[in-house]
């Protein structure tokens, strides 16, 4: 693979996981977009969660899904760092 190849490849991930972000952020007004995010994967796909730290940084980390957007939450903006 040619290093012009492994930039593309990676341009192409990165904007995969932009394009998922965008979709779980939300406004008021505005809920996050589950089906946007579920169509990326093939039907029937199997999602596997990813272990997270023990600590965060000295505070609790909310869990995707854990009634944010229904909740009292103004705003998620997932982004990609």
């Amino acid at each position: 693979m040619t290093s012009a190849e492994e930039r593309a490849g990676e341009t192409a991930i990165r904007a995969l996981i932009g394009q998922q972000a965008a979709f779980l952020s939300w406004s008021h007004g505005r809920p996050a977009d589950w089906q946007g995010f579920a169509d990326a994967f093939l039907e029937g796909a199997s999602m596997i969660a990813s272990s997270r730290p023990a600590r965060a940084a000295g505070r609790r980390v909310p869990r995707p899904n854990e009634g944010l957007s229904g909740g009292n939450a103004r705003l998620a903006r997932e982004i990609l760092i």
